[in-house]
This record gives C-alpha cells, sequence and structure tokens, in this order.
C-alpha cells in the first residue's frame, strides 16, 4: 500500500510564508510614508450650535432634576419643632 501524504508540500508552504511576507513588508513600507492627500475637515458651524444646545439642555435638566431632589428632601423631612420652654 501506498501511504498517501496528508501533509501540505514543502514548496506550497514555503510559497505561503514567502508571500504572507511580501505581504507584510508592503503594507509595513506604506504606512511609513507621510499622508499626502488628507483632508482637513472643518467642523460643521451647525454641528457646533446643536452641540451647544445639547450641552444646554442638558445642563437645564440636570439642574431641574437637582431642585426636584431638593424639593423631595424638604417634604421628606419632619419640620423642626419649636424650641421647648
Amino acid at each position: 500500500m501506498i501511504a498517501r501524504r496528508s501533509q501540505l508540500p514543502l514548496k506550497t508552504f514555503l510559497n505561503t510564508i514567502l508571500l504572507a511576507g511580501l505581504l507584510a513588508g508592503g503594507a509595513c513600507s506604506r504606512a511609513k510614508k507621510p499622508a499626502e492627500n488628507i483632508v482637513e475637515l472643518t467642523p460643521n458651524p451647525r454641528l457646533r450650535s446643536d452641540s451647544e444646545q445639547l450641552q444646554t439642555a442638558v445642563a437645564k435638566e440636570a439642574k431641574a432634576a437637582e431642585e426636584r431632589e431638593q424639593a423631595e428632601q424638604l417634604k421628606q423631612s419632619p419640620a423642626p419643632s419649636p424650641p421647648q420652654p
């Protein structure tokens, strides 16, 4: 009986390693180049105003929640009794 080789042939394995090395080397050489065509993004003024409006609304809601919490605490605490003579 002839034994079948279930392993990958050495030539194919070495070619795969070589190809992976070339691809990795090519990717690294590209990463070292300075970026030439980077577009500077300027913030959209409308988005900035939306952000400011959102921050204002959140601050107002936080203040209102704090006031509600203080009012709730005042309702829960008993009123101080007048001093006894």
